[in-house]
C-alpha cells in the first residue's frame, strides 16, 4: 500500500530561465488550491536558486533544480513536481494502477484550471507589491529603497506584468514608464510573463503527460 503519488515532469530549459514562470505558475495554483499562505523559494547561500514550493494538506507542488540538487551533470535541469499524499485513507483495497492514472489526470485538470486564475493573481499580486513598495519608501535609514529603480531591481522576479510596473510607479513620483523601462533595460534585466506564455507552458506540460499515460496504457494493453 502507498501514501504517496509524485507526479514528474522534467525538461532540460535552465532551471534559471523558468524561475521566474515557474514562480507564476506556483502562484496560480495557490489560488486553484485555496492554499497561498504556505509558500516558499530556496536560494542556497552560494546565491544559487534551488527550488519554489507550496503546499496544502494533502497536496505539494516543487519545482526545483535538479541537475544542481542531483550533483550529476546528466539529469534534467529541471524538474516540476506535483505531489499527492494521504491518497489511501480509509480504504481497504487499494488499485496502485489506477491511482496513478487518477494523479496524472488530477494533475493535467490543474494545468487546465491555472491560466483562468491570471486576473485574479495580477489583481492581488499587484496589490501587494504597491503595499510592499509604499511600505519601503516610508522606511527611514541607509538601507531603504528611496526610488522606483531600486524597488525593482531588489524584486524584478517578482514582478510579474507591466501592469504591476505600472501601479508601482503611480504609487511613487509617477515618471513616463515606458521611457524608463528603455532607459532600465539597458542596464538591468527586467521581463513579464503575459497569458500566452502561461497557457503555452501549461500546454506543454499537459501533453507530455497524457503522452506518458497513453504510452504506458499503449504498452499495457500489448
Amino acid at each position: 500500500m502507498i501514501d504517496r503519488i509524485d507526479v514528474a515532469i522534467d525538461t532540460d530549459t535552465d532551471y534559471d530561465i523558468l524561475w521566474k514562470p515557474m514562480n507564476y505558475l506556483k502562484a496560480l495554483c495557490g489560488f486553484h488550491w485555496k492554499k497561498r499562505d504556505n509558500a516558499y523559494r530556496a536560494i542556497g547561500d552560494d546565491l544559487r536558486k534551488r527550488s519554489t514550493l507550496l503546499r496544502t494538506d494533502s497536496q505539494t507542488l516543487e519545482i526545483y533544480n535538479k541537475r544542481l540538487e542531483s550533483g550529476d551533470d546528466l539529469a534534467p535541469a529541471t524538474r516540476c513536481e506535483f505531489r499527492y499524499t494521504r491518497i489511501n485513507r480509509h480504504k481497504e483495497r487499494y488499485d496502485v494502477a489506477a491511482a496513478v492514472y487518477k494523479a496524472i489526470d488530477d494533475t493535467i485538470a490543474t494545468l487546465s484550471k491555472l491560466p483562468s486564475y491570471i486576473p485574479i493573481l495580477e489583481c492581488c499580486h499587484t496589490a501587494e507589491l504597491v503595499k510592499a513598495y509604499r511600505a519601503e519608501l516610508d522606511c527611514s535609514g541607509d538601507m531603504r529603497i528611496s526610488s522606483l529603480r531600486d524597488f525593482v531591481v531588489r524584486y524584478s522576479d517578482y514582478i510579474y506584468s507591466r501592469k504591476s510596473l505600472e501601479a508601482l510607479n503611480q504609487a511613487g513620483s509617477p515618471v513616463d514608464i515606458s521611457n524608463w523601462l528603455r532607459r532600465f533595460r539597458k542596464s538591468c534585466c527586467l521581463t513579464f510573463i503575459n497569458k500566452s506564455n502561461i497557457t503555452c507552458l501549461c500546454r506543454k506540460m499537459k501533453c507530455a503527460l497524457q503522452d506518458f499515460a497513453d504510452n504506458k496504457q499503449a504498452q499495457c494493453e500489448e
